[in-house]
Parts: structure tokens; sequence; C-alpha cells
């Protein structure tokens, strides 16, 4: 029985994990055999299916780092032709692969999480195990249409497994306000079930602090544009302090321990991607970010940059600034590296085991949500949601700073300076970390900042707020339509 059951699981992520499109016309289907899932072991192997397109290249450990951080004025792509250099200038074409692999990863995460919460109801577990498992679920469908929405605009929305994908082929994409609204629903059902900690079952698994985190991301985001429901300040400040209030998270003392593996699922961590073992689904996140082409055998890939421009921006004073660049490297100052650019040092770690290891792949773990980001989620909807910052506002803001070795604001700033201070501390504080181009969107930032931006000052236009439907799924479903530009 076991063994069926593991060969079942294995041919299920198979077929929802395949490189394929999910809407692509073949003679398939998933299996759902009467004896699975049965137990916990079932809905636990089925969890980490579900999550295991987060670690892999066309999710976070290449594809969607280019979409949402090389290609924002923080990070650009190292090289100077290509569709990698494309997506930093924003020259791009629906054709790029970053473009439809992370399309692509976002609906197998969300056709293996709709199988999970169909089928999980009908197992032997008890209620108690089902509604957990469902809810983990339902925060990572959340999860992967949060990061559709925000990318490519209006999408097909799919709550049920695909079976019949002559059908899927013809689906219409749905409104922005429909996705936000499953987004919500499925986190607010979520947040009833979520454990504050998964006992006994290790780390890395949706809880309560993560939901209630990317609760208060998304209503900020539908607090700013494109959906702007000024009620939504208030409900992000509120969801915020309910993760401050929770006592499970805390700063860690010194900035720079963050980004060590050793120090990984700190008590700053809320939710981050793990798996990234010495042996196992190890990350190329640190080769990627080491500059390329350097004598002595330590070089990286060098795929993305910082910039100068970005690094003046800092302090000196600030102990985020040498934790997040990569300013010297085997006896050389960045004006030596390729591109004469800082490179990035959050997933660096050069004290770890298998730094020199073929220059590959190493266990690097990247943080989605820390607890200094909801600090500043609390105090930038507080200070929208009041007319101006209070006495909370500005603990939470000051926190921060302090940590990095800054004096706290001054007192006394209105609601617009306020405004500026936590969107620039944004900026130094979760740099590298696939948020910026999220903010400058939320924010309205997006034309004014690469407006001024010298690799895309040339080439931004307003539609490049959004990516293009990738040509690959046009061809396989012309009723989707493409985004106006493209």
């Amino acid at each position: 029985m076991k063994t069926n059951k593991l060969i079942i699981f294995i041919l299920f992520f198979v077929i929802l994990s395949s490189c394929e499109s999910f809407l692509e016309e073949r003679p398939r289907d998933f299996i759902s055999p009467e004896n699975f899932p049965v137990s916990q072991g079932d809905a636990e192997m089925m969890l980490a299916g579900a999550m295991a397109t987060l670690y892999q290249e066309r999710m976070y450990d290449r594809a969607l780092y280019f979409l949402t951080e090389a290609s924002s004025d923080h990070t650009q792509p190292s090289a100077l032709a290509g569709e990698r250099f494309d997506i930093g200038a924003f020259t791009h074409f629906s054709t790029v692969s970053y473009i439809w692999r992370t399309w692509e990863a976002c609906y197998i995460i969300i056709n293996n999480t709709n199988v999970m919460i169909e089928t999980l109801p009908s197992s032997q577990m008890s209620q108690d195990n089902v509604n957990r498992y469902v809810s983990a679920a339902k925060f990572l469908r959340a999860f992967a249409y949060f990061h559709l929405v925000r990318l490519y605009g209006e999408v097909p929305l799919i709550d049920r497994p695909v079976r019949d994908f002559t059908s899927a082929a013809r689906m219409n994409r749905s409104p922005v306000s429909e996705i936000y609204q499953l987004i919500v629903n499925d986190l607010e059902e979520a947040e009833r079930f979520l454990p504050v900690e998964w006992t006994g079952m290790g780390v890395g698994r949706p809880d309560m602090g993560a939901c209630k985190s990317l609760l208060a991301e998304v209503y900020l985001t539908m607090a700013g544009h494109p959906m702007k429901e000024q009620a939504m300040w208030a409900r992000a400040a509120a969801k915020a302090k309910e993760v401050i209030d929770m006592g499970k998270y805390q700063l860690v003392g010194n900035f720079a321990d963050l980004w060590l593996f050793a120090n990984r699922n700190s008590v700053e961590d809320i939710f981050s991607i793990q798996g990234l073992t010495e042996t196992t689904n190890r990350s190329m996140m640190a080769v990627q970010t080491r500059p390329g082409n350097l004598p002595g055998g330590q070089a990286g890939w060098g795929m993305w940059h910082s910039t100068e421009q970005f690094l003046n921006t800092f302090d000196d004073q600030d102990e985020r600034k040498a934790a997040s660049f990569l300013t010297e490297f085997q006896g050389m100052t960045y004006q030596q590296f390729p591109r004469s650019q800082p490179y990035i040092k959050k997933y660096f770690d050069v004290g770890r085991e298998n730094f020199l290891e073929n220059n590959r792949r190493g266990p690097i773990f990247m943080p989605l949500f820390r607890y200094a980001e909801i600090l500043l989620f609390y105090a930038e909807a507080l200070n929208e949601a009041n007319g101006g910052p209070n006495a909370e506002a500005y603990n939470a803001i000051n926190q921060v700073r302090t940590r990095a070795g800054m004096a706290p604001l001054p007192e006394g700033l209105g609601q617009a300076a306020f405004r500026e201070a936590v969107h620039q501390e944004r900026s130094f504080e979760l740099a590298f970390e696939c948020k910026r181009r999220y903010d400058l969107l939320r924010w309205e930032k997006f034309m004014d900042v690469f407006s001024n931006f010298g690799p895309t000052r040339d080439n931004v236009r307003p539609h490049h707020v959004l990516f293009p439907v990738p040509e690959r799924e046009l061809l396989l479903n012309p009723n989707l339509g493409q985004n106006t530009g493209y």
C-alpha cells in the first residue's frame, strides 16, 4: 500500500510540475485513485509537492527574480544582450522565457493546491488536520495569484483542478478585482485554521504568522494602485498589528547575521523558502549573484548586479550597506568587477562549507516575510489610515532604523514626509528581496523612477507596468488576449 501510494504521489507531482504549459492540450489527466489521499502523510506529500515549485528555477531561484528584482532600479541583469538584458532595459517581448516560466510556475502551484482543496476533505484524517492542510493550500494558491495579478494583471481564475484541458484552453481572463477577491477569501479562510507552529513537522510550512503577513501585504496593495481602496489601509494596519502582538517574532540584533545560512529560521523569519540543503534542492542564488569572469576560481555566474547609484543612497553609518552590497571580492573593488558595479551580498555567505564547490549551488535560503517588513507595513498603513503618523508608527519604523545603526526619524513629520521616509526605509531594508518592483507599482512611482533611471529612461512606457501574456499561452488560447502595448 505504501509503495503504491508513493508511486501515485510521484506521478501526481510529475504531471503537475512538468515543464509544459498548464493549458497545453495533451491526453493526460490527474491520478486520483480511491486510496489517495488517506493519511496525514499523504497530505504532507501533497503539500511538499505544492510548495516545491517555489524553490525552482522557474520561480524564486531565477525566473521570478528577473521579473521582480532585475527589472527594478535596485538590480540590473549583467547581460549586454538577449532576453536577460531586455527585461532590465524594458525592451522585452512576450516570448521571453522568464515571463512564461513564472506564469507557468504560478499555475502549477494553483493546480496542485486546487487538487488538495478538493480531495483532502474526503481523506481519513481528523477534521483538524484536514482544515490545516486545506488552509495551507489556500495560502499557497493566494500567494501564486498575488504574483500573477501584479505581474500580468487580468489572468484566468481557476479554483478547481483542471481535468478538461480543451475547456481550459478556451478560458478568458478574469478582472483584477475578482482575482483579489479570491486572494482575500482564501487568506481569511486559511487564517482561521493555520497553526501558530506546525508541531513535529519541521519548519517552512505556511502558518498563522505567514498568513497574517501576506494578508497585510495584500491589503496594502489593494489600498494602492490599481485598486485604491482607502479602507484597506486600516485593515492592513490591523493585520500587521496582529503579527506584532503574536509575540513570536523580533528583530535579530545584527542585520548581517540574517544572511548567514547557519542563522536561518531565526526569530525574525516569518516565512521563507526551505529545502535548500547541502545535498538536495540547492539554490543558485549565491553563484548567480556573485560577479563572473574573475581570476582565482571563485567567480560566480554574474547574472545580475546592483548599481553604484543605489549604493550611494545609503548612509555610510547604515549597517545594511555593508551587509547588502558586495563591493570587494578577491582583493578587487567593485570598480574592477564586470560592469564596474557593486554586486549583491545578501545571498553570498562566504563562510558556508561549499562556497567554492564547483562555483555552483549552495544551501542559501530566501526570506519571503520577516519581522522588519511587518514593522514597516504597520508604520506605512498607520500613516495612511490616520492622515499622518502617530507614536506607534514612529515606534515601528524606528525599531528598524535603530537595528541598522541609524538615528530615529525626527518628530513632527507630516503625512507626506513620513510616507517618503517609509518608502526609503523599505528600499534600504528590503533591497534585493523581490519587493522593489511591486512597491513602485502600488506607490504609483513606476514611471517616475524608470523615466529617470539610466538603463531604462529611453525605453520605459506606461504599458510596462505589466508584463505581456506569454506568447505560448496565447498560441494555446487566443481568448486570453494580449496586454495593451505588447
